[in-house]
């Protein structure tokens, strides 16, 4: 364990705060279709994550539970004594952990496109989490980023989301991205969902690499969740269909407790 960093953090809006956390490899900008239109009820806050964007690079660790400390932190030195947390895949898993190191400080919880353990299991969890590691080992991160952004946007129409995800991923570093992955890799909270008393909403995408069932079965583990499914969609929800994510988010933050 480390001391908690100091994170840079996209702002926008007015009123009560809304943090909203990022995926491996990505930063803030991949919420950039979500955050305009929360901002009109929501401060909205968009932390990078240790060592990725704008945030310091350390010697680590890179493990979700350390990132969750620094959101924490975060929260601490900004007054914020609690808040829905949104997580986006990895984000996903540092929202979990904080839902179970701070529950005070969680008062909604969204887990987008995640699951609850990140351990390979099958031999296609095995073999995507060898492609990743020999991909940003011998080509670096854009080429990995190209790769990532073919599988994730693979529309004519979609371009422009190629093109940021790549040139995103070209500023990673090959060293945080392969300790997070790895850390992602023995990272897992199956045991405690029943411990998460945050009312939940968790999304999933028809075609994700999570399977559907798996992410409806995570949702029907926690004691007070729902779930909701995204057609057609893929992993990178929040650029993809941030508009309708957006709309999601503002049903669930908007209905009572119960």
């Amino acid at each position: 364990m480390s001391a908690p960093l100091t994170l840079f953090a996209q702002r926008q809006g007015e009123g009560p705060p809304l943090l909203l956390l990022h995926g491996l490899g990505a930063d803030h900008r991949d919420w950039r279709e979500v955050v305009p239109q929360l901002a009109s009820h929501y401060h909205v806050i968009a932390p990078d994550l240790r060592g990725h964007g704008a945030s310091p690079r350390s010697p680590g660790p890179y493990t979700p539970w350390q990132m969750a400390r620094d959101i924490r932190a975060l929260m601490e030195a900004e007054g914020i004594a609690a808040a829905p947390v949104v997580g986006h895949s990895m984000g996903g898993a540092v929202a979990m952990s904080l839902a179970l190191l701070a529950p005070e400080r969680v008062s909604r919880l969204v887990i987008a496109n995640s699951v609850p353990g990140f351990r390979p299991q099958r031999p296609r969890e095995l073999g995507e989490v060898a492609l990743r590691l020999l991909m940003i080992a011998t080509l670096g991160p854009r080429r990995l980023g190209a790769l990532m952004a073919r599988r994730n946007f693979p529309d004519a129409g979609q371009s422009g989301l190629r093109a940021l995800v790549e040139e995103r991923s070209a500023a990673n570093s090959r060293c945080v991205y392969m300790a997070s992955l790895l850390a992602l890799t023995r990272w897992s909270v199956r045991e405690r969902l029943g411990e998460i008393s945050a009312p939940a909403l968790v999304i999933a995408s028809e075609n994700d690499y999570f399977p559907v069932a798996d992410v409806r079965s995570f949702a029907e583990a926690l004691p007070h969740a729902r779930f909701e499914m995204v057609p057609g969609a893929r992993h990178g929800l929040p650029l993809e269909r941030g508009e309708l994510l957006a709309g999601l988010l503002r049903d669930f933050l908007d209905a009572p407790a119960g």
